[in-house]
């Protein structure tokens, strides 16, 4: 039973990765900030605050990009990391598996030959009922 909720949990981080690498090229691929362009009023304050206003737009602009970089790569890695992990631990588990299943078929020590005991033929076997009920 153990076996299985390992062999289960194996399956889900690995469900986990994949979700995480899906993720990271959803984060990639979405546009989170657009250019704001400067402008010119003809001499008056506006020009001044509108432009020092798109100067601000564009480096927040960047920085959610500098962030939205970073969040990829961590979910990409954490993703790839966690697939491999657990893909690992699965293969282990499922060799275990295969191997606990091999001896129960057939376990070492179980043949007459390999216990060193003589075989006992069904003629012996007669005979000695005969005689018993005799």
């Amino acid at each position: 039973m153990k076996q299985i909720k390992q062999k289960y949990f194996s399956i889900a981080g690995m469900v986990v990765g994949a979700f995480s690498v899906i993720m990271s090229f959803v984060v990639k691929g979405q546009n989170y900030s657009s250019y704001e362009y400067r402008s010119s009023y003809g001499g008056d304050a506006y020009t001044g605050i509108q432009n020092a206003a798109a100067t601000t737009a564009n480096n927040v602009g960047y920085l959610t990009d500098l962030v939205a970089y970073g969040l990829f790569v961590i979910l990409l890695v954490f993703g790839l990391a966690c697939i491999v992990y657990f893909g690992k631990k699965l293969l282990v588990e499922l060799e275990e598996e295969k191997m606990t299943a091999e001896k129960k078929v057939a376990p070492e020590g179980n043949t007459a030959e390999e216990r060193k005991e003589p075989e006992v033929k069904v003629e012996e076997c007669v005979d000695a009922a005969s005689v018993i009920s005799e």
